[in-house]
């Protein structure tokens, strides 16, 4: 399977958790990166990326503000233990939490959904 070939599997798997009826429009954030994605306002950011502090926080602040009401942020790899996986994932979590724009939807293993309140 390709890479184009997951994105649309990807999408497959959440479009009914989308907030509007629109169609789902997918980029690769990390070829995003340097590139430019188009402004345009995103129903569900997935961030499933680098776990270096630098990089997580950087796709969170870069990303999350073009999410609409009632959109989805999912976030990978948030681990409450440091012992079973890296930081950055689970600190972007909880400061989404603590913002006050966003909460718990659903978790499954590692991956935390939440909604644009």
């Amino acid at each position: 399977m390709n890479r184009r070939d997951e994105l649309l599997a990807f999408a497959d798997t959440v479009k009914g958790f989308m907030p509007r009826n629109e169609g789902l429009a997918l980029y690769d954030l990390a070829l995003a990166r340097g590139q430019g994605a188009p402004e345009q306002p995103l129903d569900l950011l997935f961030i499933d990326g680098g776990h270096a502090r630098d990089v997580a926080w950087a796709d969170f602040e870069a990303w999350t503000p073009r999410v609409v009401v009632g959109g989805l942020l999912l976030i990978h790899d948030v681990f409450e233990d440091p012992l079973d996986g890296g930081r950055a994932p689970f600190e972007i979590y909880q400061a989404a939490l603590a913002g006050g724009q966003w909460s718990d939807l659903a978790s499954e293993g590692s991956l935390r959904a939440l909604v644009r309140v």
